[in-house]
């Protein structure tokens, strides 16, 4: 998520993209993200104005990763 969101590979949709991938990311290890909308745009906006790191970003993903239900 911070690579796509702070290298900007695309012209548009950066954050969206990141988050996305993310979350993505989660799935694929059996978790799913437990986090408001408006969280979830506020941790890509510190993201993306490199006020939250790798560090910080990966801990709050952890905070909020909740086992998937099946």
């Amino acid at each position: 998520m911070e690579s796509i969101v702070q290298r900007h590979p695309f012209v548009d949709g950066n954050k969206r993209t990141g988050l996305l991938a993310a979350i993505f990311s989660l799935e694929l290890s059996g978790y799913a993200l437990d986090a408001p909308d408006d969280e979830q745009t506020e941790v890509s906006v510190e993201t993306a104005e490199h006020r939250l790191h790798v560090n910080g970003l990966s801990q709050w993903l952890q905070d909020r990763a909740r086992p998937s239900g099946s």
